[in-house]
């Protein structure tokens, strides 16, 4: 039962540091990206009870609906968002992750309706989406 605070913690963690960079320079790094994969792989294969291929699963279904999106957006989506989704999919699941992919978009059409934005940083939504999912355990 510990591994689930573990992985919880090192998402939580993971996703700030990712807000913070992205509302600084809106530019989500690859080699960060697969540092945050690498990560879960670790804790899941270290600490996690389930099959590691229902979190490979999730990860490649969210990252194929995020990629569809971003292509009907025309760009909408960056190749970091996407990647961070994806990686969040496997952290903890497709559910989850679909949750906070909704919640974040409100956030996200939320802000830009309010401050007339073109292009924002998307990971400070997704984090805070996260929170907000974990708060009410959506």
């Amino acid at each position: 039962m510990m591994w689930i605070y573990i992985q919880l913690s090192y998402v939580v963690v993971v996703l700030l540091i990712f807000a913070i960079r992205d509302i600084r320079t809106q530019i989500l790094p690859d080699r960060w990206i697969l540092a945050a994969f690498a990560g879960s792989l670790v804790i899941r294969v270290i600490y996690s009870p389930g099959s590691i291929f229902n979190y490979i699963g999730a990860a490649l279904c969210v990252g194929g609906i995020i990629i569809i999106i971003a292509l009907i957006s025309n760009g909408g989506i960056g190749g970091g968002d996407v990647k961070l989704l994806t990686w969040l999919g496997f952290s903890v699941g497709l559910y989850p992750t679909l949750m906070v992919l909704l919640i974040s978009c409100v956030f996200g059409l939320t802000y830009v309706a309010i401050w007339k934005r073109g292009t924002i940083p998307f990971a400070p939504f997704v984090f805070l989406s996260f929170m907000v999912c974990e708060i009410v355990k959506i």
